[in-house]
């Protein structure tokens, strides 16, 4: 994008590349194996010190990117449309989505919680790092649709284009936009690199999870590594070449298995052990006021039978819809 900007010559080489499957498999694998790179140098060698780089990144060039796209004609108008709710919209299968991917970003129902748990301090409060988590992916996500939003609406494209808004309706809309390429350029480096680390909280999952099984002990941090991207290398086969597949699977496991895993994970926290023990490891207190108490019987029964619902819901929307 920086040397041929996205001229309609360079978006139909582009859309030829996404195309291909061998480039989009060799691709996934170099993705794949710069990730257990990363993973084997450790948390503070590698992923933080990645993150230390990538995360400010992300920030600096979203905030420059909505200035741009308000800075557009008619983009107050396409702001306060985007920012008002129509409810009557929402139904079982949106929420469902929903969910999954705010389950996925935060890292609820996939183990990344429970795995980067393992590294912070026994004193934290966890409430306080679940709040800084779920506040700073909410700003990320912010910032990011206060550019892409008001500014596939000025130039009069399609916002439901799921997955194809990022490959297909983004191209387009930054080749009509000022000074596209330079804009273009910065977005799809931040955003290959917060993707970068996103699969990497995957893999580190996974590295983790059988690092503390018999299997991981004999083989050993560095050949577990090796054994697990030689496995990954043959299941990226088939979806390389089918990629249909990959919605299937992002609805199924990106929704439905996140949306079960994050339900089992606060019934067990909040039903195999007391109310007392419960309380002091979240909120980190053994004499809890009335607000505490409040939010503890919330997790305990409102939102267990809340993500309940929706997983019922969406059941029925299927088999009737």
């Amino acid at each position: 994008s920086m040397t041929a900007g996205f001229s309609p010559e360079h978006l139909a080489r582009y859309s030829a590349g996404l195309g291909n499957p061998a480039l989009q498999y060799t691709v996934g694998l170099a993705v794949l194996w710069a990730n257990l790179l990363v993973i084997w140098f450790g948390l503070k060698r590698g992923i933080e010190r990645v993150s230390e780089v990538f995360v400010p990144f992300f920030f600096l060039v979203a905030l420059y990117l909505v200035y741009v796209a308000l800075s557009l004609p008619g983009a107050s108008a396409a702001v306060a449309e985007f920012l008002r709710p129509d409810f009557s919209r929402i139904g079982a299968r949106e929420l469902f989505a929903a969910l999954g991917q705010c389950f996925f970003s935060v890292g609820l129902g996939a183990s990344f919680a429970l795995v980067y748990g393992k590294f912070i301090r026994s004193d934290a409060s966890l409430a306080g790092v679940a709040l800084l988590s779920a506040g700073g992916d909410t700003l990320a996500s912010l910032l990011a649709a206060l550019f892409i939003v008001p500014a596939v609406m000025v130039f009069g494209l399609q916002l439901n284009a799921g997955p194809g808004l990022l490959f297909e309706t983004l191209p387009s809309l930054l080749a009509a936009m000022p000074a596209g390429r330079i804009v273009g350029s910065f977005l799809l480096l931040a955003l290959a690199l917060v993707s970068f680390l996103s699969s990497i909280a995957v893999f580190q999952v996974v590295s983790v999870s059988l690092g503390e099984e018999p299997v991981g002990n004999w083989l050993g941090r560095g050949r577990l590594l090796l054994l697990i991207g030689l496995v990954e290398t043959l299941l990226m086969i088939y979806p390389g070449w089918h990629p249909g597949i990959i919605a299937v699977l992002d609805l199924v496991i990106g929704s439905g298995f996140l949306l079960a895993g994050g339900l089992l994970a606060v019934v067990a926290i909040t039903w195999s052990q007391d109310r007392a023990a419960t309380i002091a490891h979240i909120f980190g207190t053994t004499r809890p006021g009335v607000f505490v108490t409040l939010l503890y019987l919330w997790m305990r029964f409102v939102i267990p039978l809340a993500i309940a619902s929706i997983l019922v819901a969406i059941v029925v929307d299927t088999i009737t819809g």
